[in-house]
């Protein structure tokens, strides 16, 4: 079952490039992009720049056991770049909003964790109903969550990904 056939094309389009080393670089690009894309997002959302600089320390230093070419670790980046376009929508009301449902496809076709970027779009739009009713941009949040579902249907197993996701995550 090849769920995660879009990072192996980009693990082995690197690696056609540059062998092992464009693995390794490749992996370490997307590290280095996720780390510098969650302190960014920290500070913009307020954080103290010393705190945000030790976090990040320690950000690095738990994850490096997981610091492998392996799928998963696209999945941090796709995790914080979801998040930041969620916090946008939140605070700005941005049209990147729309790009969602996008970040999920292509998510879906790269790890299961897809999941996580669509409960992280529900909860955020469970969190704005709760705190202003059926505004716009519940609305708007409930739609994109509905079009990002559908998104990700859309990878070689149609919703047999989501139940072999499902299975994978019982079986643990």
């Amino acid at each position: 079952f090849a769920w995660e056939w879009l990072s192996d094309v980009a693990f082995g389009a690197s690696f056609k490039a540059g062998g092992l080393a464009g693995v390794v670089l490749l992996a370490g690009l997307v590290i280095a992009s996720a780390v510098t894309l969650s302190a960014r997002l920290t500070l913009r959302l307020g954080g103290d720049i010393f705190i945000t600089a030790a976090g990040s320390a320690l950000l690095l230093a738990i994850t490096s056991i997981h610091w492998l070419a392996r799928p998963h670790v696209f999945s941090w980046l796709l995790s914080l770049l979801a998040l930041e376009i969620l916090e946008r929508e939140i605070q700005h009301h941005t049209n990147a909003l729309f790009a969602f449902p996008v970040l999920t496809l292509l998510w879906a076709n790269i790890h299961g964790s897809f999941m996580l970027g669509l409960g992280m779009i529900f909860v955020y739009a469970a969190g704005q109903w709760l705190d202003a009713g059926w505004s716009h941009t519940t609305k708007r949040l409930a739609v994109v969550g509905v079009l990002s579902s559908a998104a990700t249907l859309v990878n070689p197993y149609g919703w047999q990904l989501h139940r072999h996701v499902l299975d994978f995550l019982k079986s643990n």
